[in-house]
């Protein structure tokens, strides 16, 4: 089921450019937002939830994965009431992603999420998509503060790095 967009806050009632913001691709919606999610999926859930961070969403991106999951839906009905969740407008996201898409140097299809971060500040994606993380990771992209990718392994190594990366403040920044 939908949200209307006129049922959510806007984005600014909730910006705080001291916590970080984050993304999730509707590739890796049912890590989060299932019966069992994956240990990463849970601690990103747990990360939110504790409202350490929001997740924001807009345009393209909130179809996808709204499509994807009827459970972040639900969720989201309550998330965007208490700040959890900030939700930004299809034309900020669409002029974003034509700048994107005429500076041409997304190699990725995903130039929507790329759009998303840049508008929002949000600097941590959640996905599986080699090549919009190598997007998102391109300093001409995306950058102060560069963008970071959430990571997703069930090796130890893999559990502190992601611990040592919910635990940043600086990941919600300003562009230029």
């Amino acid at each position: 089921m939908a949200i209307a967009a006129s049922s959510w806050k806007k984005h600014d009632e909730h910006s705080d450019s001291r916590e970080m913001c984050a993304i999730i691709d509707a590739n890796v919606v049912h890590q989060v937002f299932s019966d069992s999610p994956t240990d990463a999926g849970r601690q990103f859930m747990e990360w939110i939830d504790a409202r350490r961070s929001k997740l924001v969403v807009g345009g393209k991106l909130t179809t996808e994965i709204e499509r994807a999951s009827e459970r972040f839906s639900a969720w989201a009905k309550v998330a965007w009431q208490d700040g959890r969740l900030d939700r930004f407008g299809k034309s900020e996201i669409t002029e974003a992603a034509n700048e994107l898409h005429h500076e041409g140097l997304a190699v990725s299809d995903d130039v929507h999420i790329l759009a998303l971060a840049k508008v929002s500040r949000a600097r941590l994606l959640y996905t599986n998509d080699a090549k919009l993380k190598q997007d998102f990771q391109n300093k001409k992209i995306i950058d102060k503060p560069r963008g970071k990718l959430y990571p997703m392994g069930t090796s130890q190594k893999a559990c502190v790095r992601r611990r040592n990366l919910l635990n940043r403040r600086d990941l919600c920044g300003t562009q230029n």
